[in-house]
């Protein structure tokens, strides 16, 4: 652990002094928030993509090994980032209390029912809810989103991109969550006739997902550059091999596969021409490439890193606890001052 360059000088991350810096909540958000998207990443390929090829893969021999031992990987880190996620939350809430202070009441409010909303998860992870508690839950979890949205928003010191991205973001998932909601509402009234606009609210969704694709590249890949851009040549071997894999995945026998695979791991359905998922999926590949890498070099871009790497972890439809806890850690990375400023050295947050 480095001791501030300059002697006497106060962190702007912690307001604490250099000796008790590793001493501090705030100094363990990094390390929680990088478990959470290794460990989130890993669930979300080994264990919710992996276990649902199962059909295809041979009853016996060394790859049905192999396959058994890969997602019993990804359950480990199902149940890790499952732990992950709590902790983040709670690290951000105490950073957002202390960075955001009284002053705006919006602001004042927010880590408390960010806190209380964490309560809630926990509580759901040792009881069944029903369909009116987890109606509530949903209704909770959009509000929040609303009111981080709104704090974006708000937010002089943020650039326009960003708060366009986390507009699209929270008004993609306030249109799945109708969509999710909406069903859930009608099973606690025991209706039997289906909402309406269910199937429009989700398709939009959907539209807005390769909107804020869109809106990421031109924020983080680098291209707002210009002329002088140059892609790195880990952001193109990323963004090709996932349009690669994407666009083969979709030919064939194997295309309902391809189809199921997507739907009930990142909740969408792909109505739109596959050519649109494709290049969405690749820019937001590149975009992710080139903020991870600038994460490494000045730790205020860990927080945007994380975020970037964590919204498809939580996919669209939020059909689990663990989804909102993690969609609402990658809007609060995306909302709250970086953990950093900008060039400063502190081994901590690029640990």
């Amino acid at each position: 652990m480095q001791k501030s360059a300059v002697a006497g000088r106060t962190p702007a991350r912690l307001g604490t002094s250099p000796a008790s810096a590793a001493l501090t909540l705030e100094s363990l958000a990094p390390y929680a928030l990088w478990t959470l998207l290794a460990a989130g990443l890993g669930e979300l390929f080994l264990y919710r993509m992996l276990s649902r090829i199962g059909v295809h893969i041979p009853k016996e021999g060394v790859v049905l090994d192999v396959y058994n031992a890969l997602v019993r990987t990804g359950s480990f880190a199902f149940n890790v980032s499952s732990v992950a996620v709590f902790l983040a939350l709670g690290l951000l809430a105490y950073t957002c209390a202390r960075r955001w202070g009284s002053r705006q009441p919006l602001r004042a409010v927010t880590p408390a029912l960010i806190a209380a909303f964490g309560a809630v998860s926990l509580l759901f992870a040792f009881v069944d809810e029903g369909h009116s508690a987890k109606l509530a839950y949903g209704a909770f979890s959009a509000g929040l989103m609303i009111a981080l949205a709104t704090i974006a928003w708000t937010d002089s010191r943020s650039d326009p991109f960003r708060k366009a991205t986390v507009g699209l973001i929270v008004l993609a998932y306030l249109f799945a969550q109708y969509y999710t909601l909406s069903n859930q509402a009608y099973r606690a009234l025991d209706l039997t006739a289906a909402p309406p606009q269910t199937a429009r609210a989700l398709e939009m969704a959907e539209l807005l997902v390769v909107a804020t694709a869109l809106v990421a590249f031109w924020r983080w890949s680098g291209v707002r550059a210009g002329l002088s851009w140059r892609p790195s040549p880990v952001q193109l071997g990323v963004a090709g091999l996932l349009v690669f894999a994407f666009l083969g995945a979709y030919r064939g026998e194997d295309s309902s596969t391809a189809a199921i695979l997507s739907l009930w791991t990142v909740g969408l359905t792909l109505y739109l021409p596959l050519p649109v998922y494709a290049l969405a999926l690749g820019l937001y590949g590149a975009a992710l490439v080139a903020c991870l890498g600038r994460a490494r070099r000045d730790p205020a871009w860990v927080p945007d890193a994380i975020a970037l790497g964590l919204l498809p972890v939580a996919g669209l439809t939020l059909d689990l606890t663990y989804q909102h806890l993690v969609a609402i850690v990658a809007l609060l990375l995306l909302v709250q001052p970086p953990l950093a400023p900008s060039g400063a050295e502190n081994p901590v947050l690029v640990a």
